[in-house]
């Protein structure tokens, strides 16, 4: 494995680590404004944003069968393949199974969940250096 790979599989870990952490502290925030209902649906929303993050991340640096594919964009587009299909079930099951959904709220912690993903490895990486 080669050293690029292996720090990258450093900086996710830290990254994935820090976002829930913060999903945590949002999700007692909104609990303590808010209520129950707004802590359910932050928490619901946050959830179908970072779980199919975490499912991209292990599918690309961490599963071991990435041998079948060669090529490794070919390990990345299944990742993010897998990311939109897990994200779009995700949100179809919740809004079925919650009826009580704060979709305010909901969405919050999904976009906020979303900027992290997006943020936190960039952050991280120029910190590192």
């Amino acid at each position: 494995m080669s050293a690029v790979i292996a720090q990258t599989k450093q900086l996710y870990q830290k990254a994935l680590k820090f976002e829930a952490f913060l999903l945590a502290v949002g999700a007692i925030l909104v609990f303590a404004m808010f209520g129950r209902e707004s802590f359910i649906s932050f928490v619901l929303g946050g959830s179908a944003g970072l779980l199919p993050h975490c499912l991209c991340v292990y599918w690309v640096f961490f599963r071991k069968k990435n041998v079948t594919h060669p090529n490794k964009m070919t390990v990345f587009y299944w990742g993010e393949g897998l990311k939109w299909a897990s994200t779009i079930i995700l949100i179809i099951a919740v809004f079925v199974s919650y009826r009580e959904i704060n979709f305010v709220a909901f969405f919050c912690g999904y976009f906020l969940i979303l900027i992290f993903n997006s943020l936190f490895p960039i952050l991280l990486k120029s910190r590192s250096k």
